[in-house]
């Protein structure tokens, strides 16, 4: 977002601001987290010159080896002890100061004060600084989930709003809703004790994936009425190896943490002699001294245990704790024991196995156990492509990692010991119905299915792998869901996608076909078009002789009624009006003869008349034109020299007008 660092805190606190946190409780977490970098500058050092480290009950010890803080680091106000004092609001200076050096031991009801040496008051310092900002970022969490709960928000006096912690459903009704980011199974060239807690949860993570996908499966298989037997590998030797009771790795860890002179190398014995009948741990001559093997569901990993039991102790004290009670920030105050009696006695007590980095880890994963158990857990897995952040790119062995360290090989492998692929009757019949005959719609979904599949499993083949393929049927039919031996469904896709060609096919014939029959339609509604203009020209021809034919018609008609009438005189009459009649009938005849002739020839002058005088205009015409271009072509060559001349004479006046420049100069 290209912001600076400035920007960013200016925005961290204005979100504080957002979730409730005022200013005075801002001023307090801001000076926690000063505590916790002001704490990795306290130095300490040997002997008493540092005034404030000596103990009461010490008398018996050489002060040589007795821790103490510097006093340069305690004088003024620049020291850096006494910035920590006032940072974390202690005003007891002596008493922060003699509980960094001290350790106090309870044996019944007294007790008892040793000194530290310089190393171990070092490492409680760290320790105590790593609780407080585990302290402050538990306390931040609560602060951000009483801002965004409903509960909390309804309730801003309830303990989950003053953040402590939030039950699953409280007496609003209220349910929770929780995402659990989950760090991913761990495989090194070296492996320590950060990786062993992290392989270790996630084989309890990966237990009860099994668990919950086993029995979603089998409350599925009962729901359908399908008697099958499922059964499949567990992880459950891994983590007896892990966490039981006798031999495991966690409990010899903390024996090895409790007994004095415990050394990592006895650990790493302790472990392989109590477990060498366990399938789940290996080791080899090329192993050092501080190395064992422990075959995870995701793979083998080699551990090296150098620092197992340095990481492992935890080195509060509670000395620390009881000095944080007294602080005036409440932050720093979270530092404080808890008030319960059991947790008191934890704390009071030496038994050193329940304050170990494992056991606190374990009893955390236990709980985190207990409560994915009563809820409702749908898993999402997500897969890095490639380790360049890179698009379009897939790595495929790091994909393969991930999806064995992730627990989706092991998933499918439970799968497919059973039905690996399910579909519901309806898409069975609607994807794979070109596979056989029409189906009979008067028989019910479930038969039409079995009908439809019996028959389109005719030619399969069982993966060689399966050794029971050939005593089970590929599919197996529920109530209202199909469900798929390994290799069927992928037959059926197979089988459907061949089938399928025929279909292509027909698409492609239609789809070449659609560009000539657009043509031929085109040259039919253009053969129409031609033929309706060639036979409304012959009828309008018809129609155009009509009135002649008519004529001609009528003249016959008259002409016969003529001689009848002729006829009858002649019988009638025969004589000079006989001649008389055939004379004026026989003009009437000619001249009509005449008109008719008279007109054809009239027609055809006037064509030849009008054939003569368009090639006459024609030719004219041309002449025109001609001429109309000669005179256009004599118009552009005029325009063209007086254009070409005004620009000669431009330059000629330049050149003139800088010659007589350059003669000035």
């Amino acid at each position: 977002e290209n912001l600076s660092d400035g920007q960013w805190f200016e925005q961290t606190l204005k979100e504080l601001q957002n979730i409730g946190i005022d200013h005075g409780t801002l001023r307090m977490l801001l000076r926690a987290l000063a505590a916790v970098l002001q704490l990795g500058t306290i130095q300490f050092m040997t002997g008493g010159g540092g005034g404030g480290g000596g103990s009461g009950s010490g008398g018996n010890h050489s002060n040589l080896d007795h821790a103490s803080i510097p006093n340069f680091q305690k004088m003024g106000q620049q020291g850096e002890f006494v910035q920590l004092t006032a940072i974390m609001d202690i005003d007891d200076q002596e008493g922060l100061s003699k509980a960094f050096t001290t350790k106090t031991i309870t044996a019944g009801v007294s007790e008892i004060e040793t000194p530290l040496s310089p190393q171990q008051a070092k490492e409680g310092c760290d320790a105590y600084a790593k609780e407080l900002y585990s302290r402050i970022f538990l306390w931040l969490v609560g602060q951000i989930n009483s801002a965004t709960s409903a509960i909390h928000s309804n309730n801003p006096g309830s303990d989950s709003a003053k953040g402590g912690r939030t039950s699953k459903k409280n007496d609003d009704g209220y349910g929770l809703i929780g995402v659990l980011d989950i760090f991913g199974f761990e495989a090194f060239e070296t492996n320590r004790f950060e990786q062993l807690c992290i392989n270790y949860a996630n084989e309890r993570l990966q237990n009860v994936f099994a668990s919950d996908l086993f029995e979603s499966m089998i409350e599925e298989y009962t729901r359908e009425g399908l008697a099958e037997d499922i059964s499949y590998e567990t992880n459950s030797n891994v983590l007896d190896l892990i966490s039981g009771r006798d031999g495991g790795i966690l409990n010899a860890l903390n024996e090895e943490c409790i007994r004095p002179g415990g050394s990592d190398m006895a650990f790493v014995a302790k472990v392989v002699s109590q477990n060498r009948k366990s399938p789940r741990l290996f080791r080899t001559d090329r192993f050092t001294k501080f190395q064992f093997g422990v075959v995870h569901f995701a793979g083998h990993v080699v551990y090296t245990a150098d620092e197992f039991m340095k990481t492992n102790k935890d080195a509060m004290s509670i000395d620390l704790q009881k000095i944080s009670a007294t602080s005036s920030n409440i932050i720093v105050a979270l530092m404080a024991p808890e008030s319960s009696g059991d947790n008191v006695r934890r704390q009071l007590s030496n038994n050193m196995s329940k304050n170990t980095v494992i056991s606190k880890f374990h009893s955390q994963l236990n709980s985190l156990m207990k409560t994915l158990k009563t809820t409702q857990t749908r898993y999402i897995r997500c897969i890095k492509p490639n380790t360049k952040k890179a698009p379009k790119c897939m790595e495929n062995m790091e994909v393969m990692r991930q999806l064995r360290s992730g627990g989706v090989i092991a998933a499918i492998k439970i799968l497919s010991a059973s039905y690996p692929n399910k579909m519901d009757h309806y898409a069975v019949l609607k994807r794979f119905r070109n596979l056989g005959s029409k189906p009979d719609r008067s028989q019910k979904v479930k038969d039409q299915v079995s009908t439809l599949l019996t028959a389109a499993f005719n030619d399969f083949v069982p993966p060689a792998g399966d050794g029971n393929a050939t005593a089970r049927s590929p599919f197996t039919l529920g109530k209202t869901k199909t469900y798929f031996r390994t290799g069927a469904l992928e037959f059926l896709e197979n089988a459907r996608n061949e089938n399928i060609g025929f279909f292509a096919l027909m698409i492609q014939r239609t789809y070449r076909m659609s560009p000539y029959r657009k043509a031929f339609l085109r040259q039919r509604r253009a053969c129409i078009a031609i033929q309706a203009v060639m036979r409304g020209f012959v009828w309008r021809h018809r129609i155009e002789r009509m009135p002649r034919c008519a004529l001609t018609i009528q003249s016959w008609s008259r002409m016969v009624l003529a001689k009848l009438l002729v006829h009858r005189i002649r019988q009638v009459r025969r004589n000079q009006a006989s001649i008389l009649i055939q004379r004026s009938a026989r003009g009437v005849v000619q001249r009509r003869k005449f008109q008719r002739e008279l007109s054809t020839k009239r027609r055809a002058a006037v064509s030849m008349q009008r054939i003569v005088r368009g090639y006459t205009q024609l030719a004219h015409y041309r002449r025109a034109m001609k001429e109309i271009r000669r005179v256009e072509q004599n118009a552009a060559t005029q325009i063209q020299r007086v254009a070409r001349g005004y620009i000669r004479r431009v330059a000629y006046q330049k050149a003139l007008k800088r010659k007589a420049e350059k003669a000035a100069k």
